[in-house]
C-alpha cells in the first residue's frame, strides 16, 4: 500500500506501508525452538503441522539462537513482568479456591499461592520470550539499540 502526499513546494512525499503475513505454522515452529522443546516434531505433529526435516531442524536451531539473542536485552524486563503476572494469577486463583471452599486452611492457601506463583511465572516467561522473539524478528517490536548492562526495573 502506498500513498502520495504533496509538500509545501509541491514535492511529492511517498509513504510506503509494507505488510506481510506469517503462517501460524511458522510462529508455532519458532515458539517450539525458542522454548527449547526437546522434540519439536512431537508437538508439531500433535498440532497438525508437518514434521520438520533434519535439515530444517538444523536451520531452525540456528535461527532460534539469533531470535533469542535479540531477546536477551529484555531479559530483566521479561523476568519482572513474568513475576508480577505470576503473583497476580496466583492471588486470583487462590481467592477463587477459597471463595468456593476448596482450601482447608490459611496455611494451605499460602503454600498453594507460592507454588502457583512460581508456575505462573514460568509460564509467563515462556509466553513473553516467544512473543518478544517473534515480534522482534517480524519488526513488530523495534529494538532501539543494545544494552550494555541489565536494566533494573524495580
Amino acid at each position: 500500500m502506498s500513498w502520495k502526499f504533496w509538500g509545501k513546494k509541491n514535492d511529492p512525499l511517498e509513504i510506503l506501508i509494507e505488510s506481510s503475513t506469517v503462517p501460524t505454522s511458522t510462529l508455532f515452529r519458532w515458539a517450539l525452538y525458542d522454548l527449547g522443546v526437546p522434540n519439536p516434531n512431537k508437538f508439531a505433529e500433535a498440532a497438525g503441522f508437518t514434521p520438520i526435516s533434519e535439515e530444517g531442524d538444523e536451520l531452525e536451531r540456528k535461527e532460534s539462537e539469533e531470535r533469542l539473542e535479540a531477546v536477551y536485552a529484555y531479559r530483566s524486563f521479561i523476568a519482572l513482568m513474568a513475576g508480577i503476572n505470576g503473583e497476580i494469577l496466583a492471588e486470583t486463583f487462590t481467592n477463587l479456591l477459597s471463595k468456593h471452599g476448596l482450601m482447608e486452611s490459611e496455611e494451605d492457601l499460602e503454600s498453594e499461592k507460592e507454588l502457583m506463583a512460581e508456575v505462573y511465572e514460568q509460564l509467563s516467561i515462556s509466553a513473553l520470550v516467544t512473543a518478544f522473539s517473534s515480534a522482534l524478528d517480524l519488526g513488530i517490536i523495534i529494538n532501539p539499540g543494545t544494552f550494555t548492562e541489565d536494566m533494573d526495573y524495580e
